[in-house]
């Protein structure tokens, strides 16, 4: 019987394990992302020789169109993660404006005898005093327990475990309904599809965040499904018949472009739990997959028995994806609406909660922080109360954390829990990338926004507005300026131009970034008011301008909206004006409200009259020792 012969390869101090997917070095697990291990893969097995972009670009992203950056992007995680040879040399040489070379040198490994394997076989061999008979009865033996216990084994193993399908639902086009209201319920649908077939082990969701930008597009599945890396791709329409309503859906197999399945169901409008479960249950049975009882369970089961609450809840889910006050607000009134109908309904518990957070950070005014700010705690809590074990409610929990209090352990903390108990969410990774950059933490930060979009690619905004500050922190001022003129171009000036401004300052674009929060300043988000003129009044104070600069500090110290950023750019503005004390007060103010990022206080030049002071030097020692302590305690 012949032994299938696996792909090993071995260089400096790792070993490549391809059919396993696993990368150790000197023993231990090297984690890599999927794209990074397939990258690895590709340059190992060309070793020595140029691979062009465009080869890399079509063997990780076969059929689609994706920007170089991409993969610009992937190497230089590779090259971290890999780090140096033994002579300091990375293993992976760029040419310029050709592609990429794998420079080290590669031993590929015969699988039926390892490098250990060989030269203890070598060993034996020298010796050569051991009787071979022994030697040989003693092999048969084991020759023959081996046999009997594979055997049993693999009578004992259940079917092996196959690669997880990717799926991709496309929002469903809602036509010909009569109450304008449930217009949204085309996405709401597919949204409640999708975190119902994320009960299933076997297959990836694509989540709801990637399929955001295709709402109320002409879809073309096919291409769709490619450029999310699908292996199918659910799409469909919801029509209203009177007080029924139809959804006709057909799920498509990506690779081969045709369909696999194509059906059409009815339902009374008043009853979308019917309408859900049929149509997941026949994506599963059409996946050919076969489900354990939990999984079972958890497809099947109803968050709530109020068929209009469900419906409220959806709406609800459609508006808060919208990101703009208007349809905050909606999201608000229509989570409400299904409270009212069932108060235990946990999603829409967990949905406020997210809501409110998002209305306490982006939208609303000085009169109305208090309220939302105390509204998002106390749905979040009343989630946890009602069920501790959903990813949903841990999800509320991070973004509170994450969006009001700028607690990063705890966001950290439920972010991870969310993820444990649903692998698919991608704003929990936005959620730790988030807290990671904040605590100066890159590579950490890096990571979780690389796997938030491997989850959901299309999901532009939150993507590059991660990296744009992680860029911005490392003083990597033009590639921060890029990324934010197109979260810019694509999204709302609230979330691009207060960072854009520092980018613009620090590239010496004092002019631009003087207009972009000019801007900012009259914003009736008293988030955004107060971050523009804080960093406005640092700018002033640079140039000179001591009297409009103090003019503008009274004012945002008057207001009731102060959080690190704010503080940060006040002792910005104190260091440039020459009073330390106050500026090492603000600073220090930062750090505990959230702004624990060693590394930009260390290069930030508006802090340069500071770095003579002895008040200063004492809080950066202090400073240096806590982000050092949070290195060991979130190692990259």
């Amino acid at each position: 019987m012949s032994s299938r012969v696996r792909e090993l390869y071995e260089f400096g101090r790792f070993r490549l394990d391809v059919d396993e997917h696993l990368l150790v070095s000197e023993g231990k697990p090297v984690r890599l992302t999927e794209k990074e291990f397939q990258l690895l893969v590709c340059l190992v097995r060309h070793a020595g020789h140029l691979l062009m972009k465009e080869e890399l670009l079509e063997a990780l992203w076969p059929g689609v169109f994706v920007e170089e950056g991409n993969l610009t992007k992937q190497v230089s995680n590779l090259r971290k993660c890999l780090g140096q040879d033994d002579s300091g040399q990375h293993f992976i040489e760029t040419v310029p404006k050709r592609g990429f070379r794998f420079v080290a040198r590669v031993t590929k490994v015969e699988a039926e005898s390892t490098p250990t394997e060989q030269r203890e076989t070598s060993r034996r061999t020298k010796i050569g005093k051991v009787s071979r008979w022994p030697a040989m009865v003693v092999g048969a033996l084991l020759v023959v327990s081996a046999v009997y216990w594979g055997v049993r084994r693999a009578g004992e193993r259940s079917t092996p475990v196959e690669r997880p399908l990717v799926l991709a639902v496309l929002p469903l086009q809602a036509i010909a309904f009569e109450n304008t209201e449930d217009r949204n319920l085309g996405y709401g649908i597919t949204d409640a599809l999708i975190t119902r077939l994320s009960a299933l082990e076997q297959v990836r969701l694509r989540p709801s965040s990637a399929v955001r930008t295709h709402i109320g597009q002409p879809l073309d599945a096919i291409a769709i499904g490619r450029e999310l890396g699908a292996d199918s791709v659910l799409e469909g329409i919801v029509q209203q018949k009177g007080d029924r309503v139809r959804i006709s859906v057909r799920l498509l197999a990506v690779r081969e472009g045709a369909p696999q399945w194509a059906e059409r169901f009815d339902q009374e409008l008043t009853d979308l739990f019917a309408l859900e479960e049929a149509i997941a249950e026949k994506v599963v049975s059409s996946l050919d997959r076969k489900l354990t009882n939990a999984e079972q369970e958890r497809l099947r089961r109803k968050y709530t028995r109020d068929p209009l609450a469900y419906r409220a809840y959806l709406n609800g889910r459609a508006s808060l994806m919208k990101y703009s006050r208007e349809a905050t607000l909606e999201a608000v009134g229509w989570f409400e609406a299904a409270l009212q109908r069932d108060p235990d309904f946990t999603l829409a518990r967990a949905g406020l909660a997210r809501a409110s957070a998002e209305m306490y950070l982006r939208f609303a005014s000085e009169s109305e922080l208090d309220g939302w700010a105390t509204r998002s705690e106390q749905e979040a809590r009343a989630a946890l109360a009602l069920e501790p074990n959903l990813a949903e409610t841990h999800e509320a929990l991070a973004a509170v954390y994450r969006k009001k209090d700028f607690n990063w352990e705890a966001t950290i903390a439920e972010s991870q829990k969310a993820l444990e108990l649903n692998p698919h969410l991608d704003q929990p990774h936005f959620y730790l990338a988030a807290a990671y950059y904040h605590l100066g933490l890159f590579e950490l930060a890096e990571g979780e926004a690389q796997r938030a979009s491997e989850l959901a690619p299309e999901n532009r905004t939150d993507r590059l507005r991660t990296e744009a500050v992680i860029a911005l922190y490392r003083g990597h001022y033009q590639r921060a300026a890029t990324l934010l003129e197109e979260v810019q171009r694509i999204s709302s000036r609230p979330l691009s131009d207060p960072h854009l401004a520092h980018a613009y300052y620090y590239l010496g674009q004092i002019d631009r970034a003087r207009t972009a929060l000019d801007l900012l300043l009259d914003s009736p988000s008293a988030s955004t008011a107060a971050r523009g003129q804080a960093f406005l009044a640092a700018i002033l104070a640079a140039r000179g301008e001591r009297a409009r600069a103090l003019e503008l500090l009274k004012l945002v110290e008057q207001k009731k909206y102060l959080d690190h950023h704010v503080a940060y750019s006040i002792g910005a503005a104190y260091a440039q004006l020459g009073n330390t004390a106050e500026a090492v007060a603000f600073l220090r103010k930062a750090v505990e409200m959230g702004l624990a990022c060693y590394p930009w206080f260390e290069k930030d030049p508006l802090l340069n009259p500071l770095r003579t002071k002895t008040e200063f030097r004492r809080f950066m020692e202090e400073f240096h020792s806590s982000w050092k302590q949070l290195q060991q305690k979130y190692p990259s």
